[in-house]
């Protein structure tokens, strides 16, 4: 399958989400061996980031970016989830990284979900279950788990970058749209959209601590 530079078809998978009932804290993180026992979960937000969304916010953002060229980061731009080119004074370039649900909810691989919330907005990534845009909610969350909104990160796939893709369904995953150097190279304003897994370096992903 060729990247969305070039081809755009439209497919659906069976949605895989698996739910794990709350475990004792001496057992968290150990269902599948390697993964560190999670923080304590951050409280919830308020419509439009109210009073605790501050709590969030006191918790360190992160930057994200794809093999494809790192000088670009994932930000919002005009209501649009975009590359824009790495600006450290730019807060729509900071997201959180909301693990809460991480030692209940993982996908079918077995690693864990977690939610990216803009830093200046209050948004977080959403996703529709298809080949289309990466769309933004305002992040209402609640002890309700929410698939469209969370995600989960895959194997290392060298030097640290990973696959970014949906929780409830792996084969769709975050993709800079025509950001192969073959299909013109990530821009400025790169849109972000879903894509089958092609090993492409605009599909390879780091969430770094700022």
């Amino acid at each position: 399958m060729t990247s969305p530079s070039c081809r755009h078809h439209h497919h659906h998978y069976h949605h895989h989400y698996y739910y794990y009932p709350p475990q004792p804290a001496s057992n968290y993180g150990h269902e599948f061996g390697h993964y560190p026992a999670p923080p304590s979960a951050p409280p919830l937000l308020h419509p439009h980031g109210g009073e605790t969304f501050h709590d969030l916010s006191s918790k360190p953002s992160y930057k994200v970016y794809c093999k494809a060229n790192p000088n670009f980061h994932l930000a919002i731009r005009d209501g649009e989830v975009v590359l824009a080119r790495a600006d450290p004074n730019d807060p729509c370039q900071n997201w959180f990284k909301d693990d809460k649900h991480s030692a209940r909810v993982k996908d079918e691989q077995g690693y864990p979900c977690f939610s990216l919330v803009n830093k200046a907005t209050g948004l977080a990534l959403k996703h529709s279950g298809d080949t289309s845009r990466v769309q933004l909610v305002a992040y209402n969350e609640s002890d309700v788990v929410d698939q469209s909104v969370l995600w989960s990160l895959g194997r290392d796939e060298g030097g640290g970058f990973r696959a970014m893709r949906m929780a409830s369904d792996i084969h769709l995953n975050v993709d800079a749209c025509r950001g192969n150097k073959e299909c013109g190279g990530v821009r400025d304003g790169t849109t972000i959209v879903l894509w089958q897994w092609n090993q492409g370096r605009n599909q390879q992903w780091k969430i770094v601590p700022q």
